[in-house]
């Protein structure tokens, strides 16, 4: 392993540099005094005395006394290993109790704001990320929007199994839609209204709201249990009740 590999590892023990050089450095040759220490970690003694220190109360160091003289030694990587597996071994305890802390919660609604082309393709590619079947009212302004994105947003939807069923203002656009929901998992409906410029996607415990306006496309993502079922029920029924 490269040795900045190893710094950074060490790193995300919560160690600093300079208790890394002090920790590699008895690592490297063995037990040691601080004098020697300090030579090879390039720190001055009082400096290093405070590492050892804070090293031996992290479990990294250890220490014994021959004639008189303190000498430290590196703990075992072996042993830091089994330290990390049994903090999280003691963290696994008490998970699922800070889960039951975390549900006890009434939480708020948890809304992100999306602005431009770029935004509502970040929206459709939370579609995809959740894994979940979508049901929704759709419009061609979407495809009309962010162009070359939206065949390759199927395609991905394809591959990754995801259904969706669409609600489309009866148009030429809906019926070529239609045609094509077999290959591309797709239920499409047409409602006898005009040209929508406005979606609403319904998924797992999300729901998105993508307004296509060419000047000014946004769109939104709500998670909030309560206002996700209330659409899913008024998405659900104008599902039954087109043709």
């Amino acid at each position: 392993m490269p040795h900045d590999e190893i710094k950074q590892a060490l790193k995300e023990l919560h160690l600093s540099d300079k208790e890394i050089e002090v920790y590699l450095a008895l690592l490297l040759r063995g037990t040691q005094g601080a004098m020697s220490i300090a030579k090879q970690a390039r720190l001055n003694r009082i400096t290093v005395y405070h590492l050892l220190d804070a090293l031996m109360d992290k479990g990294l160091v250890s220490h014994v006394i021959k004639s008189g003289v303190k000498y430290f030694q590196a703990a075992d990587p072996r042993a830091i290993h089994r330290m990390i597996k049994e903090k999280e071994e003691r963290f696994a305890k008490v998970l699922p109790m800070l889960e039951k802390m975390k549900e006890s919660v009434l939480e708020h609604p948890r809304v992100e704001v999306y602005d431009g082309k770029e935004g509502l393709k970040s929206i459709m590619d939370d579609w995809i990320n959740t894994g979940k079947d979508i049901v929704g009212i759709g419009s061609e302004e979407l495809d009309a929007i962010i162009g070359f994105y939206f065949p390759h947003h199927i395609m991905r939807r394809v591959k990754a199994g995801i259904r969706i069923r669409l609600l489309f203002g009866k148009s030429r656009y809906a019926q070529e839609m239609k045609r094509k929901d077999k290959r591309e998992l797709r239920e499409t409906k047409m409602l006898d209204c005009g040209k929508l410029t406005t979606g609403v996607y319904a998924y797992g415990n999300k729901v998105s709201f993508l307004t296509f306006v060419k000047e000014e496309p946004r769109g939104l993502i709500i998670e909030d249990a309560s206002i996700v079922n209330t659409v899913k029920t008024m998405l659900e029924l104008l599902w039954t009740t087109t043709r």
